[in-house]
């Protein structure tokens, strides 16, 4: 069966790309997605992306390199480890009996898309059936990010609470070889560098707001890190830029890749460290057994033209 957000537009060609997989190692292949991008900016007619365009929200701007980090970045490379632990919920196509037989989406669950995906590898792997998960190394869905400060802070804490209460559900399988790369790699990298990830960012904050206040900071050393943490951010997100470009060239523009490319300066200066704190509330929220999903706004897509 296939799943698809409301708020998302579908590449024309997207199911027969997704479907793929399917056609070729129908008995192995439980589920399959692809790369998501922002609609924000675009033009939108019938149904179908026209215009390809950088928003003039910053927010949204720092936005659209998260999503192609994200992508073509780590979920193309947990792909090619045979590790994908998630196919997003905007746009996706599984297995409808493997689906059925772990009892389909958890209404309870705030990040279904990754309950159900999780809950389907533990099924296969309790059976010692063989699987896959594909990713699809293309563009083939549009959705809308938030444009507030606001509701990216809602999403995101929702995001960072779903991904704890799924492990912690799937504990069982954390660094378990019955449950193969699933459970021996994949949960333990979501678990260090997803989950944990944040703490470590805020708490190096902290101490060095600390050493600051006490007069323990070697300041020339100090600048010097700070500039390195800058450009090797500024880097990855380059090398998003560059790997988008070299595979779809979806930005023709040169002025959408310098737009694209401050961004990738300026949201290590705040965008980040926000993003850090908020997911940091999200697991205080989860600790309060906060398990709602929160208002999420959007303005829906710009429309073209009509067709003469």
């Amino acid at each position: 069966f296939c799943a698809v957000d409301g708020d998302s537009v579908l590449e024309k060609d997207a199911l027969l790309k997704v479907v793929r997989p399917f056609l070729e190692d129908p008995v192995r292949t439980i589920g399959a997605g692809g790369i998501i991008r922002l609609s924000n900016g675009c033009d939108v007619r019938e149904g179908q992306v026209v215009r390809i365009g950088i928003p003039k929200n910053w927010i949204v701007r720092f936005q659209i390199l998260e999503y192609l980090r994200a992508f073509l970045g780590g979920r193309l490379g947990m792909s090619m480890m045979r590790s994908t632990l998630i196919i997003s919920g905007a746009f996706g196509i599984f297995r409808k009996d493997i689906a059925m037989a772990c009892g389909g989406y958890r209404a309870a669950s705030i990040t279904e898309d990754l309950d159900l995906c999780l809950r389907m590898q533990k099924h296969m792997h309790e059976l010692k059936k063989p699987y896959r998960i594909h990713f699809i190394p293309d563009p083939i869905c549009w959705t809308e990010a938030p444009e507030s400060l606001r509701v990216l802070a809602r999403q995101r804490s929702r995001w960072h609470r779903g991904l704890i209460e799924t492990l912690v559900r799937y504990r069982r399988m954390f660094l378990n070889p019955r449950y193969g790369i699933a459970g021996m790699f994949a949960m333990p990298f979501y678990a260090v560098f997803e989950m944990a990830g944040p703490f470590i960012e805020v708490l190096g904050y902290g101490l060095f707001a600390s050493h600051v206040i006490l007069g323990r900071v070697d300041y020339p050393f100090a600048v010097t890190f700070f500039f390195v943490a800058v450009l090797y951010g500024t880097f990855i997100s380059l090398m998003s830029i560059l790997l988008e470009e070299l595979s779809e060239h979806r930005y023709p523009r040169a002025r959408d890749i310098l737009t694209l490319t401050a961004a990738g300066v300026l949201e290590n200066l705040f965008f980040r460290q926000y993003l850090a704190l908020v997911r940091v509330g999200g697991f205080l929220e989860f600790l309060r057994g906060k398990n709602e999903w929160g208002s999420m706004e959007k303005r829906g897509f710009a429309k073209a033209e009509p067709l003469p």
